[in-house]
């Protein structure tokens, strides 16, 4: 078995990343910038994701939003 790796995504991550998302979720570059990078309620990198030889696998990210 191959070894798996978990770990904070990095800046160059986020091509891979996306084209995971793309398959999974029909999620594009742009839901990705507006969820993860451009959420006004996130301060910091919560996107970890599951590699295994240096490809990309799975994903986890979390985002905040205000509640009413």
């Amino acid at each position: 078995m191959k070894d798996l790796v978990i770990r904070r995504a990095k800046k160059e991550d986020e091509s891979q990343l996306i084209q995971l998302l793309e398959r999974q979720w029909k999620h594009d570059k742009e839901h990705y910038n507006w969820k993860y990078k451009q959420n006004p309620y996130l301060l910091g990198n919560y996107v970890y994701l599951a590699e295994i030889d240096g490809k990309i696998v799975g994903h986890r990210g979390f985002f905040a939003y205000k509640f009413k």
